[in-house]
């Protein structure tokens, strides 16, 4: 079985050696001190450059605590592809553990490749609805029952950060990021130089983050409740594209202007190159993600960062700070593994005890286990710990998820280029954008294979199942 998985690995990949060395030889009992027969487990992962490493150390800490249980972790991405990973599911030679993104977890354990692992925690007296953040745990299920457990978290992005010297410099106070829209507005039209046209500083472009991540900020949803609707085109949509726009132009002229700026001021380095603005005191605010904290530590130390969570729209009585979480990774168990019991041991330690409290730890971002981030550690890392990371995560909410959210993705943000662009106005690009995304949601539902009788969705997956694969950002 094992020969036939990695020639399906050459095939696909045109690679050769890319599994991994087992993390240490099998021994003879487990933890508790019981016999036990040497199992070898393949999981695949989808951890890459210098963190594959700490994939090597949970193995080894792993057999450690279970010495008849040999990991065999293979980097996924990058030499094996969803669709050849998922040929494995079905042809009967599938890893023992495989690393996904949720709506890839829905469409496969819809397809009843996946194991569902409802039982094996409630043997094991594990609740996820009280491990995890809320957010995460609604999207790792399918029918109420999860399919797998997260490798790291959602909902923790945008956050708002800001240079601290740059503040003070135009005499706001450091201390006092803006709480909303409108705040953010006139901070960032105070931070904002010009000679003649062209701009020289910029406070803060607010369509450096997705449209999604503002609608929510307002209140509003791109999809209804059940899933089976766009909502993006109502009128919190409408709002909030048309704010963006006007956000631009009153701060900047147009967003012409801005691209200028940052064609001057950014370079093509991997490293600094695209936040060079930041660090040169030309740039007074972003929103960035959660681990944009720890590169700045290491591109630009003693940077005077400030943080705080992101604003929303106060002229929406019902708008507050929050964040959306569309998606997570994580780790499931093929149903055609032939070690469930030995794969669930494995993925635990991965997913929600201390191998993965290590590994993220390691990368210094949080996770979807709640007790992990209230580690004094943390706080120690990062001063914004407290009162901006575990605030949005506390604050986040889970989006119905589709596999056609890549596609919907791209046509939103299509017509926010396009109203910013002046080639459409708000009403009508909003309305393009959502029949499109409607027709993505239809035939996706004509596609899907009829639901479980008796299911009922924690959370919707929206317009039914097809394949739809992701790596990460």
């Amino acid at each position: 079985m094992i020969a036939t998985r990695r020639a399906v690995v050459r095939a696909g990949a045109g690679l050769t050696g890319i599994l991994a060395g087992a993390c240490g030889a099998p021994g003879g009992s487990t933890s508790g001190g019981q016999s036990a027969a040497p199992v070898t487990l393949e999981f695949f992962h989808e951890w890459d450059g210098v963190r594959t490493k700490l994939v090597e150390d949970m193995c080894a800490d792993f057999q450690r605590l279970h010495p008849h249980i040999t990991p065999k972790p293979m980097l996924s991405r990058g030499n094996l592809s969803m669709d050849k990973i998922f040929a494995t599911l079905v042809s009967g030679t599938a890893p023992d553990i495989v690393n996904i993104r949720t709506e890839t977890g829905l469409v496969w354990a819809d397809k009843k490749t996946l194991r569902f692992l409802d039982d094996l925690l409630k043997r094991d007296r594990i609740n996820v609805d009280q491990v995890l953040y809320k957010s995460n745990a609604d999207l790792i299920k399918l029918g109420a029952k999860p399919f797998g457990l997260p490798q790291t978290t959602a909902g923790v992005d945008p956050i708002l950060m800001y240079n601290r010297q740059v503040f003070s410099q135009f005499g706001l106070d450091p201390a006092k990021p803006p709480r909303t829209w409108q705040e953010m507005e006139s901070t960032a039209q105070r931070l904002t130089q010009r000679d003649g046209d062209k701009l020289t500083r910029i406070g803060f472009v607010a369509t450096n983050r997705p449209y999604w991540e503002w609608l929510a900020l307002n209140n509003g949803d791109m999809f209804i409740p059940d899933g089976k609707k766009v909502a993006f085109n109502g009128a919190e949509g409408q709002e909030t594209l048309a704010w963006l726009v006007d956000f631009t132009q009153r701060t900047y002229g147009s967003i012409k202007a801005v691209r200028d700026f940052y064609a001057a001021n950014r370079t093509s380095a991997s490293v600094r190159g695209a936040r060079l603005p930041w660090y040169d005191g030309k740039e007074g605010m972003f929103a960035e993600i959660v681990s944009m904290f720890f590169r700045i530590d290491e591109e630009e130390p003693g940077f005077p960062l400030g943080a705080a969570v992101p604003p929303y729209n106060s002229k929406n009585p019902k708008a507050k700070a929050k964040t959306i979480a569309n998606y997570v990774w994580v780790y499931a168990i093929p149903q055609a593994s032939k070690q469930h019991d030995p794969a669930w041991t494995l993925n635990k330690y991965i997913s929600i005890e201390d191998g993965a409290r290590k590994a993220l730890l390691a990368q210094k971002r949080p996770a979807a286990v709640r007790k992990f981030n209230e580690e004094k550690a943390y706080r120690d890392l990062n001063p914004h710990w407290g009162d901006v990371v575990l605030k949005n995560l506390e604050a986040s909410v889970s989006m119905p998820q589709s596999p056609a959210w890549e596609d919907i993705s791209k046509g939103v943000t299509k017509a926010l280029n396009d109203v910013l662009d002046g080639k459409l106005g708000v009403k009508e690009a909003l309305t393009q954008a959502a029949t499109e995304a409607q027709n993505l949601l239809d035939t996706v539902r004509s596609r899907a294979s009829p639901p479980e009788v008796g299911a009922v969705h924690s959370r919707p997956v929206l317009g039914g199942l097809h394949h739809s694969y992701h790596r990460a950002a």
